[in-house]
């Protein structure tokens, strides 16, 4: 998120009032998609994430490790090709969102 953000300032973009407001046909529906995505996002986590999974990590583990060692332990052995993947998907989309905005300009 960062990356993107650091881009688009980089980019100094000016955006008019006309493309601001060129469709405002696509507030409602724009409205309703976010508030339908919420909900199941919603109903997601609450049947998923929150019934408290029992792991091989448990509490006390956790807090003799620590959170952050724990989770780049994870990142660089478990999920070492989710994570580079990952990395390559965002560096191509910064730079795909470089070329179309340098290509508007």
């Amino acid at each position: 998120m960062v990356l993107f953000l650091f881009v688009i300032m980089l980019l100094n973009l000016n955006i008019k009032e006309e493309a601001r407001n060129a469709l405002p046909f696509q507030r409602i529906p724009a409205v309703v998609m976010g508030i339908v995505l919420l909900v199941a996002i919603c109903m997601i986590l609450k049947s998923k994430l929150l019934q408290g999974k029992h792991g091989e990590y448990t509490t006390a583990y956790v807090n003799s490790v620590g959170n952050t060692k724990l989770i780049g332990n994870l990142l660089f052995t478990d999920y070492l090709l989710p994570f580079e993947i990952t990395s390559i998907l965002l560096f191509v989309a910064a730079i795909g969102a470089i070329m179309l905005a340098k290509r508007k300009l």
